[in-house]
């Protein structure tokens, strides 16, 4: 197996040869160097359909991988992957080997990410990264509208974005008039309840910010 390319290994995951695929996961722990040094053209090993394989590489990533390797293009490759399985992985190889240097980058595309799963799973940075940092949470706005404007969107990520704004926008003005210009954006298309929230909010912040400019229906 050494004189194969890294693509040619991973193709061996697709063998309907229980040996074969053995083998395979053999060579990946005797060459874990390797791994590390090819590691983009490792990861399309989960695009097979043996669950064998996927349980084994699933562990093998999780724990055999410096974290200097983990790119953040590699690190949204398993987060965006079809397969749910891998996608936890991703979230919990983001937990693992979030830095600050990866954040910024990491939550402008998490952002975009269609499933409820990950659109929770970044609430859990807004506190503990986004948190008083102006530029990151501008840079999030999409995320915000995204979040509050779909009716399907987990409850629980609702409440912590809402909380999240809330919180800010009591503190920085520029926070606040993103937070005014979501939320007045999405104001029409909420349930009574959002809507009650949404008003909240923006009562709350022209009490604060007097000169950050509202919708009239909350005056």
């Amino acid at each position: 197996m050494n004189n194969l390319k890294m693509s040619e290994l991973v193709r061996l995951a697709h063998s309907d040869v229980f040996f074969v695929r053995t083998q395979l996961h053999d060579y990946f722990k005797n060459n874990v160097a390797r791994v590390n040094y090819e590691l983009e053209e490792a990861l399309p090993i989960f695009n097979t359909n043996w669950q064998d394989v996927i349980d084994w590489a699933d562990a093998y990533f999780r724990t055999s991988i410096d974290t200097k390797n983990w790119t953040v293009a590699l690190l949204l490759y398993v987060c965006d992957h079809v397969k749910d399985q891998v996608q936890l992985l991703g979230r919990s190889l983001i937990t693992t080997h979030f830095s600050e240097e990866k954040g910024l980058p990491l939550l402008i595309n998490l952002q975009e990410h269609p499933t409820k799963n990950m659109q929770f799973f970044v609430t859990n940075y807004l506190e503990g990264y986004a948190s008083d940092n102006i530029k990151v949470i501008l840079q999030l706005e999409d995320y915000f509208k995204t979040t509050l404007f779909y009716i399907n969107t987990n409850r629980a990520t609702k409440t912590r974005v809402y909380y999240f704004l809330e919180n800010q926008s009591k503190k920085y003005k520029e926070i606040a008039v993103m937070t005014v210009r979501v939320l007045t954006a999405i104001l029409d298309t909420k349930t009574a309840i959002d809507k009650d929230k949404i008003i909240d909010i923006l009562i709350t912040i022209s009490e604060i910010h007097t000169d950050v400019e509202v919708p009239l229906l909350i005056k």
